[in-house]
């Protein structure tokens, strides 16, 4: 069976300054759970490369299923894993989504 594979990469280090009003915009598109989970962070960095990581994750998914913005859901399992939600007329069987962070990148 096919399959839709993605592989990404961002800088999300400290040469990334978005302003106050763009982090705001950027934490809007975040869902209600994500975001207070953003905010929860000590330290910058940190908070940044999960807002860069729950942006390309979204991103990926309504990507590979043709789907728009609003109808792609994430929860996280027992193991805080993020996992797609169903999608109305979406084949999710079977999704699977990776994450990896290191220094800088996401």
């Amino acid at each position: 069976a096919g399959g839709v594979s993605l592989r990404w990469a961002t800088y999300a280090g400290p040469n990334w300054k978005p302003s106050a009003a763009q982090w705001d915009q950027l934490l809007d598109l975040q869902q209600e759970e994500e975001r207070a989970r953003i905010k929860r962070f000590h330290f910058e960095r940190d908070a940044k490369t999960a807002m860069v990581g729950r942006l390309m994750l979204h991103a990926a998914a309504c990507a590979a299923l043709g789907a728009d913005r609003d109808e792609v859901k994430f929860t996280r399992n027992k193991e805080n894993k993020p996992y797609l939600l169903p999608v109305a007329g979406k084949d999710v069987e079977g999704f699977n989504l990776n994450l990896s962070h290191h220094g800088e990148g996401v």
